[in-house]
């Protein structure tokens, strides 16, 4: 029994931790002291749970270990049920490479992932809207490796653009974003909005170096984007809790369709209840690392793996979340393809809905 409270506690000391990372430790300034303090803080955090289920008087430690383990798994069954009942496959024509144990490394097989979506608010015409995020250009992927996935998104000739944030981890990189960002074409515009490391590391630059290619920053505000004669959206950007937040309410002109580009998905409830139909989010890479059989581990949210990857429909909102185009710390991707999403909205005259003519891979 010794030997099995020991592995217990071990168990939910790990879980701690990793509740501790996700929740609060991501969320603080990335630098060299944050790096080399999470491996002393996990050790502890586990060694302390060691101690609770072995040597703690009078055996509540051992309640303590029970109790954290029963949250682990009361959280999980809820996630499950939850990405059961919410979330949405792409459709049929996305373009999705396969992982296997023996490619794990799948740092730049990007995913293109397609999905149409009905809605009341659209005129009969509709339109294509590719959303991309955290590109994270650094030296260690190749430039073509960009610049390929801005030639399949060219390909799909979109009429929006969306950028969500995480341009770059580091202020020496800038200069790079010409090399990609200087092709990607839009017929009706390119929106963006910056993200954590673009707010750590030098936004002013980032977002002056990315202005350059007629990419127009919404971050705080609302935007009317005129489509056609007969058809405008208005766009909202939120890059809260690092940088300008965005006022949502319900009111909006009669027939004119929402949508709001946010670096991360946390403040989706807000969307919710204010009835934005469309969401586009990144920031959570679906976890960068994952294991096979359980996922991903680590996931910058206060919600945990809740809102990890793809489409999730709550309420009459529809979340899209990317798994971003680049990778950071390290820049690594392990069984976890990149992706951009492509959106065509359609109009429905009943409540809105996804096709569901889908891919059955689950994100």
């Amino acid at each position: 029994m010794v030997v099995v409270w020991g592995i217990l506690g071990t168990i939910a000391g790990f879980g701690a931790f990793i509740w501790l990372l996700n929740r609060l430790l991501s969320f603080l300034k990335s630098s060299r002291l944050k790096a080399a303090l999470i491996l002393p803080m996990l050790l502890m955090t586990m060694v302390g749970f060691f101690w609770l289920a072995l040597l703690s008087p009078q055996g509540l430690g051992r309640i303590v270990v029970l109790v954290t383990l029963a949250a682990m798994l009361l959280g999980e069954r809820r996630r499950v049920v939850f990405h059961h009942v919410h979330w949405n496959p792409p459709s049929a024509d996305s373009r999705i490479p396969n992982i296997n144990l023996f490619h794990p490394i799948t740092t730049t097989e990007v995913a293109s992932l397609r999905y149409k979506i009905t809605l009341p608010e659209m005129p009969d015409e509709g339109i294509r809207l590719v959303f991309l995020s955290d590109f994270h250009i650094n030296r260690r992927l190749p430039i073509s490796y960009f610049q390929s996935v801005v030639e399949e998104v060219n390909a799909l000739s979109p009429q929006i653009v969306l950028l969500g944030g995480d341009f770059v981890s580091e202020g020496s990189h800038i200069s790079l974003l010409s090399q990609f960002l200087g092709n990607l074409r839009a017929s009706v515009g390119i929106y963006a909005v910056l993200g954590n490391h673009d707010y750590w590391c030098c936004a002013r630059e980032v977002q002056r170096a990315v202005e350059d290619f007629g990419v127009r920053f919404i971050g705080g505000s609302w935007t009317r984007v005129t489509i056609s004669a007969q058809q405008s959206v208005l766009l909202g950007g939120c890059e809260a809790p690092w940088g300008k937040t965005l006022s949502v309410d319900k009111h909006s002109p009669k027939g004119e369709l929402r949508l709001v580009l946010a670096h991360s998905a946390d403040r989706i409830y807000t969307f919710v209840r204010n009835q934005v139909p469309m969401v586009f989010t990144g920031h959570y890479h679906a976890g960068q690392v994952r294991l096979p059989a359980f996922g991903a581990l680590v996931v910058p949210s206060r919600y945990g793996r809740r809102f990890l990857h793809g489409h999730y429909s709550i309420e009459n909102t529809h979340l899209f979340v990317s798994s971003g185009i680049g990778a950071a710390m390290p820049p690594l991707r392990i069984n976890c393809l990149p992706d951009f999403i492509a959106v065509d909205i359609l109009r429905d005259a009943e409540p809105s809905r996804v096709d569901m003519t889908a891919n059955p891979q689950k994100a």
